[in-house]
Formats: structure tokens, sequence, C-alpha cells
């Protein structure tokens, strides 16, 4: 009989324990998943090319005439995301 109430006592306890640990995962305010937040990027697009291009221009919105881009003091080509 003792052997009985000493396993009984073990599986409660066990169980018990996983209860406890149960209740206190699904109360907890930490998110278990990454939520879906996208982040948009507004800063100028940098173009990179293979070889030196003889001229660079873009366009924006509908029906746009292309507006020429300049290179900046570091030779890079940036296009802003909106008309300048």
């Amino acid at each position: 009989m003792k052997r009985r109430w000493a396993l009984l006592l073990a599986v409660g306890s066990v169980v018990g324990v996983l209860a406890v640990i149960a209740v206190i995962g699904g109360v907890s305010r930490v998110p278990r998943v990454c939520p879906a937040i996208g982040y948009a990027y507004t800063g100028p697009v940098e173009l990179v090319f293979s070889s030196a291009p003889a001229s660079v221009a873009a366009c924006f919105g509908e029906g746009c005439v292309p507006e020429p881009v300049a290179q900046n003091d570091e030779r890079k080509w940036l296009v802003p995301q909106s008309a300048p």
C-alpha cells in the first residue's frame, strides 16, 4: 500500500507542476510569435551599375516625363522615392 500511495503522490505532483506551468505560460504577456510588422523604407534608392552609365533618369507618377538624376558627392546614384 505504501508504494501505491508514493506512486500516486509522485504522479499527482508531476501533474500539478505541469498544470502550474501551463497556467503561467497561458497568461504570460510575452508574445510567442513574431508580429507581422513591416517597415517601409522612405529614403533614396541607391542605383549600382556594373559599368558607368551615360545618364540616369527617374520617372515619378503616371504619365510623367523622366527627370535626370545626378551623382552625389560620393559618386553614388541616389533616386528619391517621391518627386523632388
